[in-house]
């Protein structure tokens, strides 16, 4: 039997990790009627809720305003300090608002 009481509880603790960009985000929303911001925080509070300790964000603002940007970026640096690494590959940086703790490439391709 499932316990959904149990996965409501671990849903809701790992939206709660990312601070307030995930603060209009209940476990009970479905997914698909979410906004793109609200869609990406999802995606990362899944990775955050099975404990990983590198995460991957292949264009994560691409779809992203500026509020919404600096919402995610909120919600890196936080998982920073938790020790959860961060791999984010990006073709337009915003270099007044990307976290400075990240390590950073940058790359010319042709």
């Amino acid at each position: 039997i499932y316990d959904w009481k149990k996965s409501d509880a671990l849903a809701a603790e790992a939206l709660s990790k990312l601070g307030s960009a995930t603060a209009d985000i209940s476990p009970h929303d479905i997914v698909s009627e979410l906004r793109p911001d609200q869609m990406q925080m999802v995606e990362i509070a899944r990775a955050v809720g099975q404990n990983a300790k590198i995460i991957l964000l292949d264009e994560p603002t691409s779809y992203l305003n500026f509020e919404e940007t600096e919402k995610l970026f909120e919600s890196i640096r936080g998982l920073c300090s938790a020790g959860i690494g961060i791999i984010f590959v990006s073709h337009r940086m915003r270099s007044e608002s990307f976290p400075t703790e990240l390590p950073y490439c940058v790359t010319a391709s042709s």
